[in-house]
């Protein structure tokens, strides 16, 4: 196994706290997840109770962004919470919904056809 391949372990509560709060803080690991030697890099959410919408976005936003740049950085988020975990599927749920407003089309009906059903 390449050096590369070994997953690197970051743990979350050892850099910030058990109440992630705001997206601000999650600049304070993209560092750590940068300087890793591996390309595969766990997240450890240990003794984390809780991660905010906006701290939950970010952190998703971060994943996408290292998954997708050079060096790619396989991210991945470990021993979450029931309710830190349920926070990253909603944020992960919302982002797969379009925000486009649905397209409004009318169709031209004469009165003889709806007076016809």
């Amino acid at each position: 196994m390449k050096n590369n391949t070994i997953p690197t372990n970051i743990k979350i509560i050892d850099l910030l706290t058990n109440v992630i709060g705001s997206r601000d803080v999650v600049q304070t690991i993209e560092p750590y997840i940068s300087q890793a030697k591996s390309s595969i890099v766990y997240l450890d959410f240990s003794s984390v109770e809780f991660v905010s919408r906006s701290a939950a976005h970010e952190l998703l936003l971060l994943k996408e962004r290292l998954n997708n740049t050079f060096p790619l950085k396989e991210i991945e988020f470990t021993n979450t919470s029931n309710n830190v975990n349920l926070m990253f599927r909603i944020i992960g749920a919302n982002r797969a919904v379009s925000n486009a407003e649905p397209k409004f089309q009318p169709k031209i009906l004469s009165a003889k056809t709806l007076l016809d059903q």
